[in-house]
């Protein structure tokens, strides 16, 4: 069996008169989450990038702002997997183990949530890193 691949997951957004609600943890509690972390960039076009893992699984959500997103193997460089999140969408971008992840904001103050299925002692030992400009072109955005 291969290796698990990079994956988007839809948050059902329920809407109103009085407003919307959805449950981002309603899609992540059999995943073994163990920590949950916040992650703010100030200013649009700032790049958090490589960062991975060997052991833990990690899920992203944005949950101000807008950012792309990107998990790249660690073991093969050319397979980068990448999607633009928005607090206007709920959506979960999923990074398996064996990727590296990275973060672009698109707009100020974005705010990324970040749910680990390792504790912060459990991850201290699961930690590499690749300097943001390997695979540079993943933060291209293009003026359409």
């Amino acid at each position: 069996m291969g290796m698990a691949k990079p994956v988007l997951i839809d948050i059902p957004l329920h809407q109103d008169d009085r407003g919307s609600v959805y449950c981002a943890l309603d899609h992540l509690h059999t995943k073994g989450v163990k920590r949950i972390y916040m992650v703010e960039n100030f200013t649009r076009g700032r790049i958090r990038a490589w960062h991975g893992h060997r052991k833990a699984g990690t899920y992203m959500h944005v949950i101000r702002g807008a950012c792309k997103i990107a998990a790249m193997n660690m073991d093969k460089h050319i397979d980068v997997t990448s999607a633009v999140l928005t607090e206007c969408k709920p959506q979960i971008f999923y990074v398996p183990p064996g990727y590296y992840n990275g973060a672009m904001s698109l707009t100020d103050g974005t705010k990324i949530l970040i749910f680990s299925t390792l504790t912060f002692d459990e991850v201290k030992n699961d930690d590499e890193r690749q300097h943001y400009s390997i695979m540079g072109e993943t933060w291209k955005v293009e003026n359409r």
